[in-house]
């Protein structure tokens, strides 16, 4: 029996759609067994029930998971499906999964083309969409099941090691860092980050302290990102009582905004880290190709075939972003991006007046 696994946000974007489609049609026609455990939560968690309903036994839904037990799921699994129809800023699952020596099988594009052979691309299929092409590949590995060389992705590369020379060149030795960011869900990809990156840095001789921007996101986005003033002087406070060398700031669109970000101390060097496309396109969820970002975000604003509340709506994030924007201006900002192919939309746009940017890409422990 060959097994699969899928273990993230059960959302359109992640094309979980595009999972269960393909997985119907290989019940339907394919007699060669095969398995699928799905880990993870969101707005597609009940057409994902729907498999199990119909297929039984081939298909489990777990709902959430801690990575122990997906860490665990990995050491019985074949293949990992990660066939995002957006942009991924970087493959941390996708990593996870090779480190347990699974492959995976995605789009060799973006933030995943490092973490994708060439045999599993699903791009590399002579069928007319996406859906015939993941089946066409899917119906290969079923029937041709055999060994792949992943020696050649170089994972050596993302190990906790390399990650904290690659720290130590940018912001020193032994200090005192201050990790800001906004605070949506308990578990989410940058949350993870955060955590891991904190205890890296605490075992190795810095300092290390957690500030979140508590909230969800509701309809009161645009005021909070704009005129947060509760959590400006929370952050002033803790700044205060924790006197930084260093302030890191993660995610700050969500629910922080302009106002805390300017509490920050000029003299105090900051660390901006883009963990996604948000910045750069107004609306990332929907982004699959980078020729569609603009050089200038207010681009966006022009497109006269909008609609008028979609239209209203970006200019309400662009707002938000221009006053992050000039709030990060006034430090000396150093950038971050996790992938290579992220540095020119920081560099080349002109909005951000980028001081210097470096490739920090994530990591996962050794196994």
């Amino acid at each position: 029996m060959t097994k699969f696994i899928y273990f993230g946000r059960l959302e359109k974007e992640k094309w979980v759609d595009l999972i269960i489609d393909v997985f119907t049609k290989l019940y339907e026609t394919w007699e060669i067994d095969w398995h699928i455990d799905i880990y993870g939560t969101g707005a597609l968690e009940k057409e994902c029930e729907t498999l199990t309903d119909k297929f039984g036994t081939n298909v489990r839904l777990h709902g959430w998971a801690s990575q122990e037990t997906i860490q665990q799921a990995l050491t019985t699994m074949d293949y990992c499906l990660m066939p995002s129809r957006v942009i991924e800023t970087f493959g941390k699952s996708a990593l996870e999964s090779l480190r347990q020596w699974v492959p995976v099988i995605g789009f060799k594009k973006w933030g995943l083309a490092s973490f994708v052979l060439d045999e599993l691309n699903i791009s590399s299929q002579a069928w007319d969409n996406d859906a015939e092409k993941l089946f066409a590949l899917l119906q290969e590995v079923l029937h041709d099941k055999k060994e792949y060389d992943l020696t050649s992705l170089e994972l050596e590369q993302y190990s906790p090691e390399k990650r904290l020379e690659s720290l130590r060149s940018i912001i020193g030795s032994g200090k005192r860092i201050l990790i800001i960011s906004d605070f949506i869900k308990k578990i989410g990809g940058i949350e993870t980050y955060i955590r891991e990156v904190k205890e890296l840095l605490e075992q190795n001789g810095y300092t290390v302290d957690v500030w979140w921007g508590k909230g969800e996101n509701s309809f009161w986005w645009l005021f909070k990102t704009a005129f947060n003033l509760v959590a400006a002087l929370r952050l002033k406070k803790k700044i205060w009582q924790f006197q930084p060398d260093i302030i890191w700031a993660h995610s700050v669109s969500r629910n922080l905004g302009r106002l805390p970000l300017s509490v920050i101390p000029q003299t105090t060097p900051l660390l901006m880290m883009f963990h996604d496309m948000g910045y750069f396109f107004p609306y990332p969820s929907l982004l699959d190709d980078t020729a569609k970002i603009p050089g200038s975000l207010d681009a966006t604003q022009r497109n006269k075939d909008q609609w008028f509340l979609k239209k209203t709506l970006i200019r309400c994030k662009l707002f938000s972003l221009r006053l992050i924007r000039k709030a990060l201006q006034k430090h000396k900002t150093t950038y971050l991006v996790p992938s290579l192919f992220m540095k020119p939309f920081v560099e080349n746009n002109r909005q951000w007046k980028w001081q210097k940017t470096y490739v920090l890409p994530h990591f996962v422990k050794q196994k």
